[in-house]
């Protein structure tokens, strides 16, 4: 594996609009040896306030054309679940699997699917045939992906704030059960729910879209993984699929939704082998996005760079090759 030179943490939004609030990026540079520089906060392009999908495609692109290997994690679900029925457990999961008292499964389906029991869904077999698939239902641009919600179709299987569909169902993929039983796991919520606090749906559906758009213009030098394995080792550039939240709690952090101060923020630095961040970053107690990107870049460079551990190649399971994976957590 060529060694990365650079690792990018991006906390996520799919937020409708021309700019996202909750859209954060940070840097960390790659160290000979632990305790590695501190991971940086990347300010938004041309003065704004604020970072929009557009301009993360753009940063990107940018970063491409330097003779750099990075490693770039986004605060995303890269596909749909694929294998599992779904959960009858549904609200009684959190109470039990998410302290890892229980590593029961739903019922696999019978005939695997993103999207079972629709005709045209067989043909959705892969997660890139997913993302075009979704791109051509979602055209409205910087890459918001709810054009999904207004095809009667596909709309039956999400939750949305316009309505819950006949077909909507807790379906979880196979990483979010491994990462749910690990000592202090937690997983995200489910993939098709578009909705309130925890919603994942809607930044999904555009980062599927934003995915789909970069390796259509940049796949010769990009690898996303755990799909393309036989690219990831030389790639210059590399995605892996990330979860703030549980990097927190696996530092021993249990940082609240938008809560995070200096000292806590080091601590679970320190965890990641990195340097206390620099005094001229500070951190205030509602700066959540800002802390889920730089726990983000820390936490992916110390997964790539443990020698204890290969957090690459460690996945054994045919559920990632369709579903994606979470980068740092193990079977």
């Amino acid at each position: 594996m060529k060694p990365f030179d650079l690792y990018i943490g991006i906390d996520w939004s799919g937020s409708k609009g021309k700019y996202q609030r909750g859209i954060a990026v940070s840097e960390a540079k790659s160290g000979k040896k632990a305790p590695y520089p501190p991971p940086e906060l990347i300010e938004p392009p041309n003065g704004r306030a604020r970072w929009s999908r557009t301009f993360i495609y753009e940063y990107l692109s940018e970063k491409i054309k330097h003779n750099q290997r990075i490693l770039v994690g986004l605060d995303f679900a890269f596909a749909h679940p694929f294998f599992y029925d779904c959960d009858q457990t549904k609200q009684e999961l959190g109470k039990s699997q998410q302290k890892g008292s229980s590593k029961q499964r739903p019922a696999r389906l019978k005939c695997p699917a993103y999207y079972p029991k629709l005709s045209e869904g067989k043909a959705l077999t892969s997660p890139q045939k997913l993302w075009a698939k979704i791109d051509s239902l979602s055209p409205e641009a910087n890459f918001y992906g709810g054009g999904v919600w207004e095809n009667k179709s596909y709309s039956a299987y999400y939750c949305t704030h316009k309505r819950r569909g006949k077909l909507y169902h807790f379906r979880r993929r196979e990483t979010e059960y491994v990462a749910m039983c690990m000592k202090n796991g937690r997983c995200p919520s489910i993939t098709f729910k578009a909705i309130g606090p925890d919603d994942v749906g809607t930044g999904s559906m555009a980062g599927m879209r934003f995915l789909h758009s970069f390796v259509k213009e940049h796949g010769k030098k990009s690898a996303i993984w755990p799909f393309d394995t036989n690219k990831i080792k030389t790639a210059q550039i590399v995605f892996v699929e990330i979860f703030p939240t549980l990097y927190f709690r696996l530092g021993e952090i249990k940082k609240s939704s938008s809560k995070m101060d200096m000292e806590a923020m080091n601590q679970a630095l320190r965890h990641y082998k990195s340097k206390a961040l620099s005094k001229k970053i500070a951190i205030n107690q509602n700066d959540g996005d800002a802390a889920d990107a730089l726990i983000s870049a820390a936490s992916i460079r110390s997964f790539a760079e443990s020698k204890d551990e290969n957090y690459f190649s460690g996945i054994d399971s045919k559920a990632a090759t369709k579903e994606g994976w979470i980068f740092g957590v193990l079977i």
